[in-house]
């Protein structure tokens, strides 16, 4: 089945955690165990032009996830631009074959004048 089907059919938690290639344990903890304010580390760093700007960094788990389902979310996006460009090639294969007909009738109506 392909990675967006997987997607589309996932119904519980427990079906996202194994698309994410992690544990339900490891999901929930990092998703409802962890407070709010762990989950991410602020930090400042100097503009060039003055001033600062905040950073607000995930943890590495959190980090860690997100990367994985970044990867599962780019892999649907390629699945679903696959498949329009099948269908774009569909239809140029059948324009193709509908122009080499009318050539070739239009060919054989010279020939006979």
């Amino acid at each position: 089945m392909s990675r967006l089907a997987d997607l589309k059919a996932a119904a519980s938690r427990s079906d996202v955690a194994q698309l994410l290639h992690t544990t339900l344990k490891g999901l929930t903890a990092i998703l409802y165990t962890t407070p709010i304010a762990n989950r991410y580390t602020t930090f400042e760093i100097p503009k060039r032009g003055g001033g600062t700007r905040t950073i607000k960094a995930p943890d590495e788990k959190l980090k860690l996830l997100q990367q994985k389902l970044s990867m599962l979310l780019q892999d649907c996006v390629d699945e679903i631009n696959d498949a329009k460009f099948s269908i774009w090639i569909c239809r140029i294969s059948s324009l193709q074959s509908i122009s080499d007909e009318f050539a070739a009738s239009s060919s054989r109506t010279r020939i006979s004048r």
